[in-house]
């Protein structure tokens, strides 16, 4: 899958080949190893992309082992229910239901019996990368993630309200390429905050808070940019601070994240647009301003207005 979207499989409808296939073009080449020729597989869920984020959610059962060929992706396996088996050349980890497993370079995944969990797959320099964005500093040293953690939901609470959205066929069907950008950019610095590596002391160090100035330099470039739909990036530099430190005295002095206050900023700008030009298509309105589904556009809207969209024209 080279594109944002989903596919769904099912190996009861489908072929244990046929799975593989799928997977393999998904992450990379795998092979697919039953515990025992008399056991009846079952596997069943979504593939998904959302720009440099490759995700699955699975159901499985039967006992089975899956060996990637190669390992391009560092993989981040949250469960649900049941057990699974790690093999790595540093060790063997039998992981339970309340477990997270991060894993890199060739590895075994064993599925014992019952599972269902989701996965989420990025290239390792892709984390590496933004790792240095946030922090504005080189990050030369592969990163390194602890294997296994527990899945607490305290410390996951916004992982697992984002893995919870994964499911929803809106979300993964992202089709508007700077909204695609920025979830995945929230994934990252997700998975790089909470997740313990060997990069993990930058997030506790002290950071040199922005002045209210460059604070108000970063909102006047979000309203000065809007239809741009600039990155978190784009903003962070135009108010000349690093990324992290503004994510912070952002949320401090507007009571939302950057992306929350960007997507605000747009949907008021459409709303102008809608009043004023009440004659042109409403999609056209919403796909001016970034909006590509309208859906899911006037979901946001009402949301933020109290009232559809296509009603407030109407008034």
């Amino acid at each position: 899958m080279n594109s944002n979207g989903t596919i769904a499989f099912d190996m009861g409808a489908t072929s244990a080949d046929h799975m593989v296939e799928l997977l393999s073009r998904h992450y990379s080449n795998i092979a697919l190893k039953p515990h025992s020729s008399r056991i009846k597989l079952a596997s069943s869920g979504l593939l998904g992309r959302i720009g440099d984020l490759r995700y699955d959610l699975a159901v499985s059962s039967g006992g089975f082992d899956i060996v990637p060929a190669e390992g391009a992706f560092a993989l981040f396996t949250f469960p649900e229910a049941g057990g699974m088996i790690l093999e790595t050349e540093s060790g063997r980890w039998d992981t339970g239901p309340k477990e997270a497993v991060a894993s890199v370079g060739r590895r075994r995944y064993g599925f014992p019996g019952r599972r269902k969990h989701t996965n989420l797959a990025f290239d390792p320099e892709i984390l590496r990368t933004r790792l240095s964005v946030l922090f504005e500093t080189p990050v030369r040293a592969p990163l390194e993630f602890v294997t296994v953690i527990p899945f607490e939901a305290k410390r996951f609470a916004s992982m697992a309200w984002l893995l919870q959205g994964l499911k929803n066929p809106e979300l993964a069907s992202l089709d508007n390429m700077a909204a695609a950008t920025s979830f995945s950019h929230l994934v990252q610095d997700l998975l790089l905050e909470l997740w313990p590596h060997n990069h993990s002391h930058l997030f506790e160090r002290r950071l040199a808070a922005p002045s209210r100035r460059q604070v108000k330099a970063a909102i006047n470039y979000i309203h000065e940019h809007a239809r741009e739909a600039p990155s978190t990036v784009d903003v962070a530099q135009a108010s000349g601070v690093s990324l992290r430190a503004l994510q912070q005295a952002f949320r401090e002095a507007t009571g939302k994240t950057i992306l929350e206050y960007m997507r605000d900023v747009r949907l008021q700008r459409a709303k102008d647009e809608l009043l004023e030009h009440r004659d042109e298509p409403l999609a056209d309105i919403a796909r001016r301003w970034g909006f590509s589904n309208v859906g899911r556009f006037s979901r946001q809207f009402f949301e933020a207005f109290g009232e559809m969209p296509s009603h407030m024209r109407r008034r």
